[in-house]
C-alpha cells in the first residue's frame, strides 16, 4: 500500500503544477465568489441564484479539472515514458493504476473542497445564516466528479487523449439524464393498461429502441441522483438517507470502474 501512496501523492502534487489546473481553479473561484454580484439579476431570490450559480461553477469548473486530469494520465505517463521506469520497478500495474485513481480523488476533493467552502460563506452572507443542504450539496457534487475522474481514468488505459474527453464528457452528459432514459424506455404505470391494449401495434423496432435505452441506463452512472439543486432551490430538505446512499452508489461505480481499468491496462503494451 505503500507504493500506492507514493504513486497517489506524486499525481497530486504533478496535477496541481499544471497551469491548467491553476487558470481553471483560480477562474472558478473568481466566478463563485462574483455570484452575490449578480443576485440582484433575481430580487428576491438572491440566495438560491447563489447556490444555483456557485454549485453551477463547482460542477462544471471541477469536471474541466477531472476530466482532463483523469484522461491525460496514462497518455502522459507514456509520451514522458517515465511508465517503463515506473513499471520496470517492483510496482505492480494494480498498484500503479490505483495510486493514479487516488492521486486524482485527492486532487478534486481539494478542488472541490476549497470551492465549496467559499461557496458556503457566500450563501450562509447572503442568507444570513448556515444552511446544512448547501455542504450536503458540495459533497455529493465531489463523489458526482470523482464518478467522471474514473471513467476518464479507465478510458486513458486504451484510448487517445480525445477520445478519453470525449468519452468522459458524453458519458457525464447522459448520466445526467439518466433518469430521463428510464422515462423514455418505461412510459408511466398509469399508461400501464392503455400500452397492454395496444401490444400488439408495438413494433419490434421499438421493443430494439427501448431495450437500448435500458441497457444505457444500466451501464452509465445515474448522476443526476447527485444533483439536488431542485430540492434545495425549493427549499425543501435533502434527507442525510438520501446523501449516503448517493455516496455508497458512488464509491460502488468507482470501484467497479477501477476494476475494468486494471483489466484493460493489465495487458496493455507500451
Amino acid at each position: 500500500m505503500r507504493v500506492t501512496w507514493v504513486i497517489a501523492r506524486n499525481t497530486f502534487q504533478e496535477a496541481i503544477r499544471r497551469k491548467f489546473f491553476w487558470v481553471v481553479f483560480l477562474f472558478a473561484l473568481v466566478a463563485i465568489a462574483s455570484a452575490n454580484l449578480f443576485s440582484g439579476i433575481a430580487p428576491g431570490e438572491e440566495k438560491k441564484f447563489v447556490f444555483d450559480f456557485g454549485l453551477g461553477s463547482i460542477t462544471l469548473f471541477g469536471m474541466l479539472i477531472t476530466i482532463f486530469l483523469g484522461a491525460t494520465m496514462i497518455p502522459s505517463e507514456v509520451d514522458r515514458r517515465t511508465i517503463f521506469t515506473i513499471l520496470s520497478k517492483p510496482v505492480r500495474r494494480w498498484q500503479f493504476l490505483l495510486g493514479k485513481f487516488l492521486g486524482l480523488a485527492l486532487t478534486t476533493l481539494v478542488t472541490v473542497a476549497c470551492m465549496g467552502i467559499l461557496l458556503v460563506v457566500i450563501h450562509s452572507y447572503v442568507a444570513k445564516g448556515l444552511d446544512v443542504n448547501v455542504i450536503k450539496a458540495v459533497a455529493l457534487a465531489f463523489f458526482q466528479l470523482l464518478i467522471i475522474g474514473a471513467i476518464a481514468l479507465a478510458a486513458s488505459t486504451r484510448g487517445s487523449l480525445a477520445f478519453n474527453i470525449v468519452f468522459a464528457v458524453l458519458i457525464y452528459f447522459v448520466g445526467a439524464q439518466s433518469s430521463s432514459l428510464l422515462a423514455l424506455a418505461e412510459p408511466e404505470k398509469h399508461l400501464a393498461v392503455e400500452r397492454a391494449q395496444h401490444e400488439e401495434a408495438i413494433s419490434w423496432k421499438a421493443y430494439v429502441f427501448r431495450g437500448v435505452l435500458k441497457t444505457v441506463y444500466w451501464l452509465v452512472p445515474h448522476l443526476d441522483n447527485f444533483d439536488v439543486r431542485q430540492a434545495i432551490v425549493t427549499e425543501s430538505v435533502v434527507p442525510w438517507q438520501t446523501v449516503i446512499n448517493s455516496i455508497l452508489y458512488g464509491l460502488l461505480y468507482c470501484s467497479v470502474l477501477i476494476l475494468v481499468a486494471v483489466v484493460l491496462f493489465q495487458d496493455q503494451e507500451f
